[in-house]
């Protein structure tokens, strides 16, 4: 509380010669020093019981007998018990929701985790066109395992995949073809596509997201190249 306590004594014949001295009980230690201000500033003043004493000399004759005023600052609303009841219920709330959100994105996380690798192992399942020997098995196997980890980097391709699996292009792409009836390129392109295509389906993630998640750094590419391969728009899929 900030606030101004007048006060004024009387002495007709030199009013000017007049000095005061005051002292508010519970806020000051001492009375303060004299002055001819007939006025007291106090600022911030907590909320509580309070007196003000105020007493008068004219030159360095006798000081008066003090004048009292008590009076109350009463405690503001928001320090009041209700008050702190009410922040203590907001924290509370703000913190349950906070955690509540928190669990809703780690399932949600979990949830899209496991459809993803449910999207990945269909994808892959799809692409082997032929039966396979033990070898061949073997071989696909690291390969989806390998395009698998890189899946959201835009910048894997195929020199990328060849050098992780110490394979030249030729002998990758005669493999893949042979395996699967795709060259490398497209084999790459249509695998990140059907995955992107079960996304679309079974989550609600916006194009966007989807074709970030499967390495496509534009939504616009992506949604040129899924609809030369499946004939329809990422849009009109979902």
């Amino acid at each position: 509380m900030v606030g101004d306590i007048h006060f004024t004594a009387i002495y007709w014949k030199a009013p000017h010669r007049i000095k005061y001295s005051y002292q508010l009980e519970g806020f000051d230690k001492n009375w303060t020093k004299p002055t001819t201000e007939a006025k007291a500033i106090y600022q911030s003043l907590p909320f509580g019981n309070y007196t003000f004493k105020v007493k008068a000399v004219v030159d360095h004759q006798q000081w008066s007998v003090p004048f009292s005023y008590t009076f109350n600052i009463q405690r503001p609303w928001w320090r009041s018990w209700w008050a702190y009841l009410l922040y203590s219920l907001l924290f509370v709330s703000i913190v349950g929701a906070i955690f509540k959100q928190s669990e809703k994105r780690k399932a949600e996380k979990t949830e899209f985790q496991r459809l993803l690798a449910e999207n990945k192992l269909l994808a892959f399942s799809n692409k082997i066109k032929n039966k396979t020997t033990p070898k061949e098995g073997s071989f696909l196997s690291l390969v989806h395992e390998t395009l698998e980890a890189h899946l959201s980097d835009e910048n894997f391709g195929i020199a990328e995949l060849c050098e992780l699996l110490k394979i030249s292009r030729t002998q990758l792409h005669r493999k893949l073809k042979k395996l699967t009836g795709q060259s490398t390129s497209h084999y790459i392109r249509s695998l990140r596509l059907d995955i992107a295509k079960g996304l679309l389906e079974k989550t609600d993630l916006n194009v966007s997201e989807v074709a970030f998640t499967v390495g496509f750094s534009s939504a616009n590419y992506f949604s040129k190249v899924f609809k030369e391969e499946f004939g329809s728009a990422p849009k009109e899929v979902r």
